[in-house]
């Protein structure tokens, strides 16, 4: 938006007149703040579109990186956030979004809940035997989950650590954990 020169009359686009060096006053900024803010309002709307391609070609092209460095910084604070995410989920609301969340995630993979529920109701019938040891890296000690290849065949499970299972989910190595 160009402006006119007070002094000399001359228009120009910057904070200072290029014909006589005057500088736009606070003054000026202070009697038309609604005119700025109209201003500033309207570049950002127009530069949001491709500051928000930016953004996204960024977070493609360096993706590895980004995770990486979550990763990073997770095993760095993980003892503070288990503490935030421990007193969140004790709060209302943090309840409130775990059963919504336990909620959608039964609709959606009805079959996943079928399997672990009938999997859960087995061992306590004494009809699978919990295994005492991973079956991936042979950890013992550690509390073993089981991980379903197959939720048609909710009994037929392998015994794993969770860092081996979440290794399984990840598609990651599991050498690289243990």
């Amino acid at each position: 938006m160009l402006r006119k020169c007070r002094k000399c009359g001359t228009e120009f686009d910057q904070k200072k007149c290029p014909e006589c060096s005057r500088v736009r006053s606070r003054e000026y900024a202070k009697n038309n703040k609604d005119k700025i803010k109209s201003y500033q309002e309207e570049y950002r709307l127009n530069h949001k579109k491709e500051a928000s391609n930016y953004s996204k070609e960024y977070r493609e092209l360096n993706k590895d990186e980004i995770i990486d460095k979550k990763h990073k910084y997770y095993y760095k604070n993980k003892v503070a956030i288990a503490k935030k995410q421990k007193a969140y989920y004790k709060t209302d609301n943090g309840k409130a979004n775990a059963s919504s969340s336990n909620r959608r995630s039964k609709i959606k993979y009805p079959e996943k809940t079928k399997a672990r529920s009938m999997l859960n109701h087995a061992v306590s019938d004494g009809n699978v035997e919990k295994l005492k040891i991973c079956e991936l890296c042979g950890a013992s000690g550690c509390r073993l989950q089981g991980h379903h290849y197959d939720y048609s065949k909710p009994l037929d499970v392998i015994w794993c650590c969770c860092l081996c299972h979440s290794a399984i989910h990840h598609d990651r190595q599991i050498k690289e954990q243990v």
